[in-house]
């Protein structure tokens, strides 16, 4: 996002990116991982 403005965002440019970016693929983005269910972990 900072590459794009040309400076660092405001709060309220940051969040707006956010909602519009961030929270409609939310499921995909933010997994919870399961270490010792992964093929080849190693406790």
């Amino acid at each position: 996002m900072t590459v794009n403005l040309g400076k660092l965002p405001t709060p309220k440019e940051y969040l707006a990116v956010y909602k519009e970016k961030v929270v409609p693929k939310a499921d995909k983005v933010y997994q919870y991982l399961q270490f010792d269910e992964m093929e080849g972990y190693m406790k």
